[in-house]
């Protein structure tokens, strides 16, 4: 379970390039597509072309990453973008925690802070994850 808001990705995509905020990514692509295992390439070296673009989902974790560091809250993951299941499919969410951690920097005061940052008119909610596991390794 995840514990956060749904979000509409193209949405905040289209706020991070207004306020200067996307992530641009270097993609590699790999030639030879018509020799896929590079058998007649002579050289040690695989041919690459190494194309830079702006990453939707990069930019999007962007955004929340400055809110949820404005507020002082901490993340519980690396990326707080993640899928959750709904029965129309999946979802793209803010995951501000699951329910294996605790989170003791989700304060009220933040929650609602960060609900008004997001412009969500309720409290964020718990979502059915599309990955779990039975037990979480203690540290």
């Amino acid at each position: 379970m995840y514990f956060g808001w749904r979000i509409d990705a193209d949405k905040w995509f289209d706020y991070a390039k207004l306020n200067n905020l996307t992530v641009t990514v270097r993609i590699m692509h790999f030639e030879g597509e018509d020799d896929p295992d590079f058998s007649e390439n002579d050289e040690d070296d695989t041919p690459e072309t190494i194309v830079e673009e702006i990453s939707k989902y990069h930019s999007v974790a962007h955004v929340f990453w400055s809110f949820i560091w404005e507020l002082g809250i901490t993340p519980y993951t690396v990326c707080p973008l993640k899928c959750c299941m709904s029965l129309r499919g999946s979802v793209t969410m803010l995951a501000l925690q699951d329910n294996y951690k605790d989170n003791s920097t989700l304060t009220q005061d933040r929650l609602k802070k960060l609900q008004d940052m997001l412009g969500e008119p309720g409290p964020p909610g718990w979502y059915a994850s599309n990955h779990f596991h039975w037990t979480y390794p203690s540290r």
